[in-house]
């Protein structure tokens, strides 16, 4: 059965006599929550808009979101005039009922989504224009917004409501650059920008990152100094040095995981989206991405119960509507992260391989070659610069691995994995409901996977390119 609304399909189970269904009876619909009556759902979804019972409970749902909406129930609004504008998109007065329910339920995003598609089927509707172009300067998005009012201006050049929301984005737009830091550049965002001013903007920042160099001196450069000074120390533990290991081991995570949300953030900056850019997120700096649980805690108490270890930082917000082109530009920045860390893995190994070889003809004694048991240090050569060695050889090993892995994890298509986006700008926009709701669901099968040792079978395209590494490894030291 299909439901009229989203179009998700489900099995219901026929009478056991045979009979049709039961009319009387509604059926309620699992992705979209809507209810209908299973002789709508029995016409083809692609015949079912001109269905004379399709829009008679088109306007059965249009109705009762109004009623909503004069209660105040904006949530409930939403979801009947979403069911209604979905079996009837060209009525424009569901869409612009619509849009306001989402406006009064702080919906922004939906609410401009809907007077938007208004705009596509009239572009000249003085109300979707008034609202989407108020709407796009209440997100900071100016040109687009005064682009619009600037529209309903020479269409009625007495709206007096457009010349004022025109004003008041001239003097936000005032403000902003009066405030702005020269070194980053102008106010403008993304979507207002072309490719070559973005990547501009984008390295202004950079540079301004390169003066907050004291958090990159104390978080990235300082602790290896640190590894290194433990491990030279005289006598050093097996206790201790299985600490250093798992030490090691969450820093470098934690330098994955900031990489990896970079990526995401670059991606979407540069596809037009300025929410991490405005949230300060497009930086290196870890204070900025630092999440307690799940860059600390998580990490080590998975890796002491089962030897396993997985964590994140704060993900890097982003808006899919300010994205140019849906759902290219979704799609993108999804896969960002993961090819981040995959080229980040490649990297490390192959300095890896550099460094080994060089130690290995240093110190033909103490072989090193490519291994996944993190636990077990490597035996390097002594010498003055043997903790150096140690250090360097550990970190760059346990980052071809963790960044490998990382990648793949992300790649697993559950919410709120990377994969899910990624499933999400492939499949129908009926399935975007099922697969949001299915995000604690994915979480938990994954941590139960984690904890019966399933989770070899998830990461088996990481233990393909981990044998490539092993075979490099052998054939070249």
């Amino acid at each position: 059965m299909a439901c009229p609304y989203c179009g998700a399909t489900f099995f219901v189970q026929t009478p056991d006599n045979g009979d049709d269904f039961d009319d009387s009876v509604e059926t309620r619909c699992k992705s979209c929550s809507n209810t209908f009556f299973p002789s709508i759902a029995s016409v083809p979804v692609a015949a079912q808009p001109a269905s004379i019972e399709r829009k008679e409970v088109a306007s059965g749902f249009f109705d009762e979101g109004l009623r909503l909406m004069e209660e105040k129930q904006y949530a409930s609004a939403v979801t009947k005039l979403r069911a209604a504008s979905a079996i009837e998109p060209e009525r424009v007065d569901m869409l612009m009922a619509l849009g306001e329910a989402c406006s009064r339920g702080r919906q922004s995003y939906e609410a401009l989504a809907a007077y938007m598609k208004v705009l596509e089927s009239n572009s000249e509707n003085s109300d979707a224009l008034f609202k989407a172009g108020a709407l796009l300067i209440h997100q900071k998005r100016y040109k687009k917004g005064q682009e619009l009012l600037r529209r309903l201006q020479n269409i009625d050049p007495a709206a007096d409501h457009a010349r004022l929301m025109l004003a008041i984005a001239e003097a936000q737009l005032s403000k902003e650059k009066s405030n702005a830091t020269p070194s980053i550049g102008s106010a403008r965002v993304p979507g207002d920008l072309t490719a070559s001013e973005r990547f501009s903007e984008l390295f202004g920042m950079i540079g301004k990152a390169r003066k907050s160099t004291w958090a990159f001196l104390l978080i990235w450069i300082l602790p290896p100094f640190v590894f290194a000074e433990v491990y030279s120390s005289d006598a050093i533990k097996p206790e201790i040095l299985n600490i250093l290991l798992i030490t090691m081991l969450v820093y470098t995570l934690f330098f994955s995981v900031v990489v990896h949300e970079l990526g995401h953030g670059v991606a979407a900056f540069l596809s037009g989206d300025d929410t991490a850019y405005r949230a300060g997120r497009l930086t290196l700096n870890p204070i900025n991405h630092v999440s307690l649980v799940g860059t600390f805690a998580v990490p080590v108490v998975m890796y002491m119960i089962s030897g396993v270890t997985f964590g994140w930082a704060k993900p890097v917000p982003f808006n899919p509507l300010k994205l140019h082109r849906q759902p290219r530009d979704q799609a993108l920045v999804a896969a960002a992260g993961p090819m981040v860390s995959f080229l980040l893995s490649y990297l490390m190994f192959t300095a890896f391989l550099v460094l080994a070889a060089t130690h290995n003809s240093m110190h033909p004694e103490s072989t090193i070659r490519f291994t996944t048991y993190l636990i077990y240090p490597f035996e390097v050569g002594e010498g003055v610069f043997s903790a150096m060695w140690f250090v360097a050889l550990e970190l760059l090993a346990i980052g071809a691995v963790v960044n490998l892995y990382l990648a793949v994890f992300n790649l697993i298509p559950a919410p709120p994995l990377d994969g899910a986006w990624l499933l999400k700008a492939a499949a129908p926009p009926s399935w975007s409901i099922v697969i949001d709701r299915g995000g604690w669901v994915s979480l938990l099968l994954i941590l139960a996977a984690i904890y019966t040792g399933w989770i070899v079978y998830l990461f088996y395209p990481a233990n393909l390119i981990i044998g490539v590494y092993y075979f490099l490894s052998d054939v070249i030291l």
